[in-house]
């Protein structure tokens, strides 16, 4: 087996046939387009709006996928294939649905993301409260007199006792609060007449002023409210999870029209890179050479008014490289191709490495009776499980070593 011969394949059709030649290349499975290089009045991209829009709805879908599989209710391995869909039905999906569900999803996840941003504010205001549940007054009501000054915040413990000791018998009234780790919290209230001095002494020890969060109740009782406000927020988050829990029934619905829809800006993606006049489409690309007459012969069936030309690569062209092998070597092209695909006028080095990377991956399990585990129990399991083709290969890869 080798490289497999590449057909050169250029149509020229009626531009309002051109959706139909897309999708049936899809059917086939196996044209490479080529961009065409033309003047710019021919590269019409009349769809570049409808194209970015499905880039938009796919963006969306593929967020919705990927926050509710958590919620899935038949859970996916990563390699047993996903369920498959007629290409009929997977054209004539309904994405408003899908829309719709997604939209719901976006709204739910918005109301999250109120709901901890709410949270986390109720959480850092309870313990911005914690040092002043002491306070027998409401914050609001917090301040000096006519002839008193109000002092409030925390200074070090150390420097506490000194200034209590340095005050004591003064105009001054001094009510401890409480110690967080080193620092106690205090209000205090000082005669107009020494406030000053009192204020110099306060920063010369390790003052530093604080207030609580306003409030016109005391902070024992607006920490009593934020409680019960966190208790109806976590509330109201367990709802919306559920919420979210609930649309994970709608992701089979998801997957579906994701496929769709890439499909779709697969053809949009395509259409961009054909050249258009007002009334007609041309398109090049290749075609494996087995499949090139029945490809043209498909074109001429569906769309009578299309014309299509086949023709070896010219001299100095580089046509896509695609690999062909026997059900034994075939595993190991995606070896091959993990590094590089080799060039279209060369060889294909897959049969040449299969036999040496067995023997190496040999090597690395060493083990005969982890070998002899593998070779019986990976035919067992790829019968069971019916994996992916990009799974099986592994297997079978993993089965020859």
């Amino acid at each position: 087996m080798a490289i497999v011969d590449m057909k050169r394949i250029g149509i020229l059709l009626m531009r309002r046939d051109h959706e139909r030649l897309l999708h049936l290349a899809q059917r086939f499975e196996c044209i490479h387009f080529n961009r065409i290089e033309k003047p710019e009045e021919l590269l019409v991209r009349s769809g570049t709006e409808d194209n970015i829009a499905t880039e938009d709805i796919l963006t969306r879908i593929r967020w919705a996928i990927g926050k509710l599989t958590r919620y899935d209710k038949v859970k996916q391995s990563m390699f047993k294939p996903l369920p498959e869909v007629g290409r009929s039905s997977l054209e004539q999906t309904d994405h408003q649905q899908a829309l719709g569900v997604v939209q719901e999803a976006e709204a739910l996840e918005r109301a999250a993301g109120d709901l901890r941003g709410q949270l986390t504010r109720q959480q850092v205001l309870a313990e911005q409260l914690k040092p002043w549940l002491e306070l027998d007054i409401p914050a609001d009501s917090l301040r000096g007199t006519k002839n008193t000054r109000l002092f409030a915040g925390h200074i070090k413990s150390r420097d506490y006792e000194q200034l209590i000791s340095d005050w004591s018998g003064q105009a001054v009234k001094i009510q401890n609060l409480g110690a967080v780790r080193e620092n106690i919290y205090f209000v205090s209230w000082a005669h107009q007449a020494i406030a000053a001095d009192f204020n110099a002494a306060l920063h010369e020890l390790s003052y530093e002023q604080a207030l609580p969060p306003p409030s016109d109740v005391i902070p024992k009782a607006q920490l009593e409210q934020i409680q019960q406000e966190i208790q109806n927020i976590e509330l109201q988050s367990q709802q919306t999870e559920q919420a979210l829990s609930d649309l994970g029934e709608h992701l089979p619905q998801l997957r579906v029209s994701f496929e769709a829809l890439t499909a779709l800006k697969s053809r949009q993606d395509t259409q961009d890179m054909m050249a258009h006049t007002a009334s007609t489409s041309y398109m090049e690309g290749w075609v494996p050479a087995s499949a090139a007459l029945p490809m043209q012969a498909a074109i001429k069936s569906e769309i009578p008014d299309a014309q299509s030309v086949i023709s070896d690569p010219l001299p100095g062209e580089e046509p896509p490289v695609l690999l062909k092998n026997n059900g034994m070597v075939a595993p190991y092209e995606a070896v091959v191709s993990g590094f590089a695909l080799p060039d279209y006028h060369s060889i294909d080095p897959t049969n040449v490495m299969m036999p040496f990377f067995a023997c190496f991956f040999g090597m690395m399990v060493s083990d005969a009776g982890y070998g002899l585990v593998m070779a019986l129990l990976i035919p067992l399991l790829v019968k069971i499980m019916k994996p992916s083709i990009g799974a099986r290969k592994i297997f079978w890869i993993i089965a020859s070593g």
